[in-house]
Parts: structure tokens; C-alpha cells; sequence
């Protein structure tokens, strides 16, 4: 899967170096790999000083960073508390000098350790109910599958009822999918621990990463910001040691979504993949299908990634279907 990238984040890359460079003429430090504060504030001085608008990084901007951020980690407002976003707020003030001139990165560690404590929490949550709850659906439940707008949940209590909620959706979807019923449970288990022990992997760039990549898109939504596991993925890109479907997809909510077809690709030369389509589990020549709802982003392109002349088979819900619909394309 090749993610589509825009200019800005390669000139940041290449711009980075040499002013790390240029810090120290001839002396030693200039080899020395640049730290998270280094690179952010490099990053934010750099977004300041070549954007279109030449809009000034304020502390109404970074608010909108961290707002970015914290959408980035809980886009479906099911995990932070109304009051872990007041406390979130107070990291407002100052926020702007602090990075300017410290490359200050503490807000991402705050928030992160925050969103792991309230995906362990609903983890384990949802481990006791797949064990005690009989998931009857005799009644007139309702859920909110889109909450992008919706409001966070005002304390745990209100959280764990809409865990339960999402759960019991999830539960059902596997029902009408056709999952044989001793097998749900196992299934939705796995995915939550899986999910947790991804987010709970991410390294420290891959943090500061998307902390850096809010900051580019408060700058101008359609900018992004490339870290070192990008970058890696791009030097991959351009060995062609390894090819990927030929699309652009992006995780939204647990789900990783088709966005863009590129044409002579193999997803476009199918005919079998639109944009729209939600992939919910991959399998590499042959294997056993592995199931990345929740999944970052990154494992994703490393599952759905092969050496050329491998296939890939791909189990979507096609645009426009319901959740329970799959169906399973393969593309080499």
C-alpha cells in the first residue's frame, strides 16, 4: 500500500538536516542524531516561516494541534473523559513559545499516557463482559456509529455504557457476518488486546510523529508531516524491494478506509477495490487472514506491503454496505 504523501513533509525532512547541520560548524555534535526537541523545533519554525498563509504559531493554533492530536488517538470520543480534555486544555498557555524555542514535545507524552490508561481500562472492560454477558439482542438498543462530533463521555460510567454499546455492535456485526458463535468472543477479545499491545508499541517518534503531523495540518489540512517510520517506509517505497495495492487508505475510527486508486495499480487494474471500501483483515500469499480493526496505521502498511509478485487478499465492506457485508478480493 503506497500512502500518498504531499511536498511538505520531504521539504521538512531535507530542510531538518541541514539546519542541524549548520548549528554547529565543524564540531562533532553536528553527526549527532537530532532529538524530539531538535526536530520539533525545527518542524514548527520551519511550518511557520513557508506556509502559504503565513500564519503565526500562536497558542490558539497549537490549541487546535492538540485538539488534531487528541482526535488522532480518540476520533470517535469513546475514550478521554470530559475531564481529561480540561486538563488538556490548561497545556494551552505558553504552549506556542515552549515549542518555538524548546522544541516542547511534553503535551504528546501527557495525552498519549492518558489515551493508553483509557484503552487498557476499556480493554479490560470489555474482556469481563465478552465473559459475563449473554448478548441477547432482544431488545431496542441503539448506536451512534459516527461520533466524530459527538460529545466526550462526562466520567468513566458514561464510557463504559458506550463501550458496552460499541461492543455489542461489534458482536452483532460478527454474528451477521456469519462467525460461528462459540468463536465472537475469542475473536472480539483478540482484537481489543491486539489493538492495545499496537498503541502501547508505538515508539517515541511514532508519537511525536503524529503530535508533529497535527501541528502541520493546524498549519493547513492539507499538509502532513513525515517522521522516521514514514521515512522508512518511503526509502522502501522507492527501493521497490517491496509494492504495495497502488492506494491511499487511512484509518478512521478502527476502521482503515480506501481514500484514493492509483491508476495502473493493481487495486485499479482490478476493478475490485473502491474508494470508500473498509479493509478489515489482510492475508499475504496464502496465509491465514489477519484482522487490523484497530490497528495504527504503520502495521497495516507493513501487512498489506509484499515483495513484488506476491498476492494479497483483502477482506473489505464495500461502500455503501452495511457492517456485516464482506467480501474478500485478492490483487497481485
Amino acid at each position: 500500500m503506497k500512502l500518498q504523501t504531499k511536498c511538505l513533509p520531504l521539504l521538512g525532512a531535507l530542510t531538518l538536516r541541514v539546519a542541524f547541520g549548520a548549528a554547529n560548524p565543524g564540531s562533532s555534535a553536528e553527526n549527532a542524531p537530532p532529538t524530539e526537541a531538535d526536530i520539533t523545533r525545527v518542524t514548527a519554525n520551519l511550518l511557520e516561516g513557508s506556509q502559504l498563509l503565513q500564519l503565526p504559531l500562536d497558542d490558539e493554533l497549537c490549541g487546535q494541534c492538540l485538539d488534531l492530536f487528541v482526535d488522532k488517538l480518540d476520533g470517535a470520543h469513546l475514550l478521554f473523559l470530559q475531564s481529561d480534555l480540561d486538563r488538556f486544555a490548561r497545556l494551552r498557555s505558553g504552549l506556542a513559545a515552549k515549542i518555538l524555542i524548546n522544541g516542547d514535545t511534553q503535551p504528546a507524552d501527557l495525552i498519549y499516557q492518558c489515551y493508553l490508561q483509557r484503552l487498557a481500562q476499556q480493554a479490560d472492560f470489555a474482556s469481563q463482559l465478552l465473559h459475563e454477558d449473554r448478548f441477547d439482542f432482544t431488545g431496542r438498543d441503539a448506536w451512534e456509529s459516527d461520533r466524530s462530533d459527538a460529545a466526550a463521555p462526562r466520567d468513566l460510567t458514561a464510557a463504559q455504557a458506550l463501550w458496552r454499546a460499541e461492543l455489542r455492535e461489534e458482536y452483532l456485526v460478527e454474528k451477521l457476518a456469519g462467525s460461528p458463535p462459540a468463536k465472537i468472543a475469542p475473536i472480539l477479545a483478540r482484537r481489543y488486546g491486539r489493538q492495545l499491545q499496537a498503541m502501547q508499541r508505538l515508539s517515541p517518534d511514532e508519537v511525536v510523529g503524529m503530535y508533529l503531523d497535527a501541528l502541520a495540518r493546524a498549519f493547513d489540512p492539507h499538509s502532513d508531516y513525515l517522521g522516521h517510520p514514514e521515512g522508512e517506509n518511503f526509502k522502501i517505497e522507492m527501493s521497490m524491494s517491496l509494492v504495495g495495492i497502488g492506494g491511499a487508505m487511512e484509518v478512521k475510527g478502527s476502521y482503515c478506509v480506501v481514500t484514493d486508486l492509483f491508476a495502473g495499480g493493481p487495486a485499479a487494474s482490478s476493478g475490485l477495490l473502491k474508494p470508500g471500501d473498509r479493509v478489515v483483515a489482510v492475508a499475504q500469499d496464502g496465509g491465514e487472514p489477519v484482522d487490523i480493526m484497530g490497528l495504527p496505521s504503520s502495521q497495516v502498511v507493513a501487512l498489506i506491503r509484499g515483495p513484488k509478485g506476491s498476492t494479497v487478499r483483502l477482506t473489505i465492506i464495500p461502500v455503501g454496505a452495511d457492517d456485516a457485508t464482506r467480501r474478500t478480493v485478492t490483487l497481485a
